[in-house]
Order: C-alpha cells, then structure tokens, then sequence
C-alpha cells in the first residue's frame, strides 16, 4: 500500500492504512454513515481490545486533519470522542489510582475551534497544504514551523489549545497579551506546576505565536521564556540523582533478598507482593525499559493485528520472549528475557502469582495486593509505589522505575566505558547522542565516590582503637534499625 506523503505522525499513518484497507477498492472518503459502519466493524474485530481500537479510530481522524488541514472534521473528533467516553478502556478501574486522570482531564481548544484567522495562520505556517514546497518557496517563507517534527508541533499545538481554553473559559479575548498569558501561567502555577513546567509551557506559546503571526514582534513572550528558564537553573534541586544511585549489584542483591525472604514465609498475599517488589526490581536491573513498558506486560503472544501494549511469552526451547508493539518513539521492541530472570519468572507464573489471581486479573503479568484492590492488575503508580517504598526501606532514598535506567548506563560506562555506544540500544534512544549525560553522571558520581572514600580514609586514619570500635556499634545499631 503505497504511503501517503501527507501523514508524517506514525500512528496517524496507522489509523489511515488500516481505514483504507477496509475500504478495499472504494474510494477511501468519509461520511457519517461511513465512519459509523467502520467504527462497528472495529468494534467485532477489537473486541478484547479496546484501546487499540480507539488508538485507530484517533490516528484516522488526526490522519484527515493532516491530509486537509483546511476541511471540516470536528464531527469525526467528536464521533471519535465519543466512543473512547463509553469504551471500556476508559472506565476507572477498581485498581488504587486509576481514573483520576481521566476525571481531571485537561480540556483544550481543538484546532478546529480556533478563531477562522488562526486556523488559516496554522496551516499556512505548517505549509500542509499537501504541495512540495521548491527551494523558493522556503527562502520566500521561512517561517520555523515548516521545519518542526510532527510530534514537536503536537505539543506546541495542545499548549496553544490549552491557553486557549483558558481564554475561553475567563471570558478573555483569544489572543495572546501580556496580561492574559501572565494570568495563564499563575493560574498554572496555582494547580502546582513547577517552575520548569511554566518555563516549557512558554517557550512553546512563544514558539507558535511566531509562528502563527510572524510579522509582529514576540519578544517580550520570548524574554519571559528565558526569565523563567533562569528560575529553574538557579532554583535548588529538589531530588538529584546522584545521592539516589545504586550500583547494578547493591540492587540485585535487594531482589534476590526479597525473594528469597518471601520464600521463607509461607504463601500469603503478603509474601506473594515481597516476592513480586524484588522480581520487579531484578528485571528492571536486567531491562531497564520505561514504566509504561513495565507496566503493560501482558501473558501470551501478541495478537497479529494489535499497534500496542507489552507481551511475555515461553519460547519453545525454554525461556521467555519480551515485545513492546510501541515504545515511546514509536518503535517497536524485541528481546529475550535475560537468564537470570527467567527462573525467578518461571517461580512468579508457577507458584506465586496464582496466589494473586481473580476475576478482575485478567492477563495482567504484575498484580496488586492492597487491601480492596487485590487481583486487580498493577498500575502505573502502584508499580512506581512498590520500588519507591522498598528502596527506599533498605538504602533511605528511594529509586523510582526510570531511574533504573541511569543505574544500567551508569554501570556500562563505570565498568566497561568502550562499550557505551550500546547505550541508546539499552535505553531504547535513536540519538547516539543521548548517551552524553548518562556519561557525564557517571563521571561526577565516580568522582563523588572517591571523595567519600578519602575522607573515610582521614577519618580511620585520625581515630584511636577505642573510637573505632564505638563507631563500629553505631554503625551496626542504625543497621539493626533500619
């Protein structure tokens, strides 16, 4: 099937391809009786998987708005819309956490609501208008959205609703002053947004009102952007990462400990969430991937026509298989369980997580066990709540899921440094260059370990035997304690 050149967004272009396939050999157009009849037939085939199906149904109509920028499609938004509210992957589960985002949903302006002149501007900024452009045609408009990725103009696009909506909703003209944009960002700041997130969300408002009205002047919009950005640079760090760092090894250690700890206390509900804490943290050490990835798993083989979602699956000749239809960049991602996770594994579907089992679990790989919500599958903050707590429990500081991340790199560049081109193939990065802070982190905290081990040689060196032993029974205390 041949691409349309029109759709650059990967999962727009998925939602078209799979609408003109089962147009077949009609003319892949849209109408209300159409769409309905698609949206039933995706309702049989998708059954068991509601998300993927409004993950279709969002990519075809964003895939219209791409091909015609200029058409009326805010019936297909609507339509589209309307299923996801009343599809069973939006309902709030039982599960500690869910659907409180659902509940608070931001509300945005859709680009088909924006004030005629504006939408206008915005096509002809993105240059959609479904023509080549020549080399004269960008030296005559060099207007910076022309050279944005399609996801970059996403974003900048949802602030814009964003702030819109704001206007909208405080009775203020939709355009974008001094005083409104002032009155955005401390409304923003009121909810709790930090100060980076206010700096981020005005450097993309300054980003689009050049780009939607380039002849006036912005900056006073850009001046504030970078006022706030030095906010940020001179703010204290509230967490930093280097006082939060474990090494591959202390981390293991914990998970074999946890497990080995749940073993020993007979097959309670209890001892089956212990051993899932520590089977979490030993294959975050082996498979530093996203929490969302994380999350996801599922038991069984991908289904052929799925776009999304994580699968473990045995493997004929022993093992187990890990795929992620989509990752964050888009892509897809396969790879072997590593061999030190498999028997612990093995131990977690045979013995454990039956232990777990109900109605409501499903085909979830992770589950929960807090009271009111047990069976239900884990969620994403639960997941996060299970490492936090136990690491925090066993080292002072806890390490959420992402972390682990800097934990793996960190670890190729401290012990083997000629191998840190595998980093972005770990990390899951296209950008080799991605790789620079994980090197640069590993730097300073080596550094910082070998400060820490001068000064403990200073101190050894400079106490008598009798002091020695009494910090020696301190250290032991607190270790008792903790």
């Amino acid at each position: 099937m041949k691409r349309d050149e029109r759709i650059h967004n990967r999962r727009n272009l998925r939602g078209w391809n799979a609408y003109r396939r089962w147009c077949g050999a009609e003319e892949p157009g849209i109408d209300p009786g159409r769409l309905e009849a698609y949206i039933a037939h995706l309702a049989v085939t998708h059954a068991s998987r509601p998300k993927d199906m409004c993950e279709l149904l969002y990519g075809l109509a964003a895939a219209l708005r791409e091909r015609d920028p200029a058409g009326d499609h805010l019936w297909v938004e609507r339509t589209v819309r309307a299923v996801w509210m009343a599809s069973p992957a939006r309902k709030p589960s039982d599960g500690p956490g869910r659907g409180a985002v659902s509940r608070q949903r931001r509300a945005r302006l859709l680009v088909e609501d924006w004030p005629a002149p504006m939408r206008a501007a915005w096509a002809a900024a993105r240059g959609s208008d479904g023509r080549r452009l020549s080399l004269r045609d960008r030296r005559q408009n060099d207007n910076p959205a022309r050279k944005w990725s399609a996801k970059t103009a996403d974003l900048r696009e949802k602030d814009m609703g964003l702030y819109l909506a704001f206007c909208r909703s405080a009775s203020l003209p939709l355009a974008v002053t001094p005083e409104q944009v002032e009155a955005y960002l401390a409304a923003k700041a009121v909810k709790g947004c930090s100060a980076a997130t206010l700096a981020s969300v005005a450097i993309n408002l300054a980003m689009m009102a050049r780009a939607l009205w380039p002849g006036e002047d912005w900056d006073w919009l850009r001046d504030h952007a970078l006022e706030l950005e030095e906010e940020v640079e001179e703010a204290p760090k509230a967490r930093r990462k280097s006082e939060r760092m474990r090494s591959v090894t202390e981390l293991r250690d914990l998970a074999r400990g946890l497990m080995a700890r749940a073993e020993t206390t007979g097959r309670t509900r209890r001892a089956a969430a212990l051993y899932q804490k520590g089977l979490i943290i030993l294959m975050l050490t082996h498979h530093p991937v996203r929490r969302r990835n994380l999350h996801e798993l599922r038991l069984g083989e991908a289904p052929d026509d799925a776009i999304a979602g994580g699968f473990i699956d045995r493997l004929p000749g022993g093992g187990f298989s890990l795929i992620w239809l989509k990752t964050k960049n888009g892509d897809g991602r396969v790879e072997r369980l590593a061999a030190g996770v498999v028997e612990p594994m093995e131990r977690w579907l045979a013995f454990w997580r039956p232990t777990l089992v109900t109605e409501e679990s499903g085909d979830a790989l992770w589950l929960s066990a807090c009271p009111g919500y047990f069976g239900s599958p884990l969620t994403p903050n639960g997941l996060t709540d299970c490492v936090m707590g136990i690491t925090e429990q066993e080292f002072g500081l806890g390490l959420g899921p992402h972390l682990f991340r800097d934990v793996a790199a960190t670890a190729i560049v401290d012990h083997a440094p000629e191998l840190a081109e595998l980093i972005p193939r770990l990390l899951g990065h296209r950008n080799r260059r991605s790789c620079e802070p994980y090197i640069q982190q590993a730097s300073s905290v080596a550094a910082t370990r070998s400060l820490e081990d001068v000064i403990e040689r200073r101190i050894e060196e400079g106490m008598t035997a009798h002091e020695r032993v009494e910090r020696t029974a301190l250290f032991g205390r607190l270790e008792r304690r903790r």
